[in-house]
């Protein structure tokens, strides 16, 4: 059973699907993530919630944003990081 979540990179309108390590916290839609990608690492917003599916790549083939191997998260940022890094830099 793997964990997949669509996410938009800021700026862009496309979705792309990623896949959640099992090491990892469940994202959320609207949390912010590092995820790799072919450029090397990004950010992105998670723009669903997660799924489940028994079959990853079955699943990437039906979806357009995604690109097999399907790439991963790399680490999640959840609203009470975000809310922390936004009081940080406006504090300043």
């Amino acid at each position: 059973m793997g964990v997949l979540i669509f996410a938009k990179h800021p700026g862009c309108d496309k979705e792309y699907l990623f896949k959640v390590p099992d090491e990892l916290s469940v994202p959320r839609k609207g949390d912010v993530l590092l995820v790799r990608t072919i450029r090397g690492y990004q950010i992105a917003v998670a723009s669903s919630e997660f799924f489940e599916s028994p079959n990853i790549e079955e699943v990437a083939t039906h979806f357009p944003g995604a690109y097999l191997p399907l790439k991963s998260v790399v680490q999640v940022a959840g609203p009470e990081l975000v809310n922390y890094i936004k009081k940080q830099v406006y504090q300043e």
